[in-house]
């Protein structure tokens, strides 16, 4: 009678493990599939190139120089401070896994820096030791990418739709030309020939003497490059960008090109 008991209570068991552990994959496999949910799969990442050609106006703020020399309202001489600026052109390569975006360009700077007097600031103020610098041919030949993210404004399942793109990099500029220097014929840090103004300021010697010296520039320096633009993304065949930020100066500009 206990071995019939026993009997009984295992094969109870094995019913209730067979009813827990096949019951379920059993109404699965009889769900009618007219009742059936069906998932939709997951959006696939759309990928695409681009080539464009750039134009960018970069500018060094006066308020920048403002810090180390004299403006020409603080100076009592009639030498008007110079600026510094600079017109690029360029091309850019994209690989864009949207709404990421890798951009690989290659640009010339045409310098913008006429000659003129540079009355460093002092205390006291001496308007008369400053340098005049007298640029030729100043360039700059840079290259590098940039990482972004484009967020889309308007619904980029339309064939034109606008993004706002936030992208940041790193290159390399290498400078070209160059740029003459004459200083104060009584500087301390300088010894002027005898027979060409030892006793004048750099603004009467730059008309009697030779150039001191050409100005020490880095031949080769880095491209720091955070942008932000709106971007207008055409049929999926071209695309034209307007931005500003910072490479290296203030910019402003703009790119068009093709998508492939």
């Amino acid at each position: 009678m206990i071995q019939v008991a026993a009997l009984e209570v295992f094969v109870t068991i094995v019913a209730l493990l067979t009813t827990l552990f096949f019951a379920p994959a059993q109404a699965q496999e009889t769900t009618d599939p007219a009742t059936e949910t069906s998932v939709a799969p997951p959006a696939e990442t759309v990928a695409r190139k681009g080539a464009n050609l750039r134009y960018r106006y970069l500018f060094l703020p006066s308020s920048i120089l403002n810090a180390w020399y004299f403006t020409d309202e603080e100076s009592p001489l009639d030498f008007p401070r110079p600026g510094i600026s600079a017109h690029t052109i360029g091309g850019e390569f994209a690989l864009e896994p949207l709404p990421a975006s890798f951009l690989f360009w290659a640009e010339y700077w045409k310098v913008n820096w006429k000659e003129g007097y540079w009355d460093d600031k002092e205390e006291p103020a001496d308007h008369v030791d400053g340098d005049w610098l007298t640029p030729s041919n100043l360039g700059v030949v840079a290259f590098g990418a940039n990482f972004g993210h484009e967020f889309a404004v308007t619904a980029d399942t339309k064939e034109t739709w606008l993004g706002f793109v936030v992208s940041g990099g790193i290159g390399l500029g290498i400078v070209t030309g160059k740029v003459d220097q004459w200083k104060p014929g009584f500087s301390t840090d300088f010894t002027a020939p005898p027979d060409c103004g030892a006793a004048m300021p750099a603004y009467n010697r730059k008309d009697e003497c030779d150039p001191d010296q050409e100005l020490k520039l880095i031949p080769v320096a880095p491209v720091i490059d955070l942008t932000v633009g709106w971007r207008l993304n055409i049929a999926e065949v071209a695309n034209v960008r307007l931005e500003a930020g910072l490479h290296d100066m203030i910019f402003v500009g703009g790119s068009a090109g093709a998508v492939f």
